[in-house]
């Protein structure tokens, strides 16, 4: 089958460093690395395939291009892979547990702002 490797690095700010390597089959697609954000002297590595709620594009970090990634989304521009929707359903009460819509980029937005102290939002 057609096969394509992508692999790309992104440096901002000084605290953040990303590597990932994509490979794409017919059938399946494969992401191998880990993002690793380094503080004064503190490095954290970060599984992407782990549940960090609000972290849509699963860069480490939840930040305003998560929703932007979640309204791309919801728009039908982009499409989200199982672990960036497990992470994209930021509003868990009880009407919008189980799906992903404007109530989540919301909820987002709320906590981006510090209007919510904590994702999810749940009852």
């Amino acid at each position: 089958g057609k096969s394509t490797t992508v692999t790309f690095t992104v440096t901002a700010a000084d605290t953040t460093t990303t590597e990932a390597t994509t490979t794409t089959t017919e059938s399946e697609t494969t992401t191998t690395g880990a993002e690793t954000t380094t503080t004064a002297g503190e490095t954290t590595t970060v599984d992407p395939n782990a549940d960090n709620i609000g972290d849509v594009n699963l860069d480490g970090i939840v930040d305003i291009l998560d929703a932007v990634m979640l309204n791309k989304y919801l728009a039908g521009v982009v499409q989200l892979s199982d672990q960036a929707l497990r992470n994209a359903n930021c509003n868990q009460t009880t009407e919008s547990a189980n799906s992903v819509g404007d109530e989540d980029t919301t909820s987002l937005m709320e906590f981006l702002l510090s209007i919510v102290e904590d994702l999810p939002v749940v009852d």
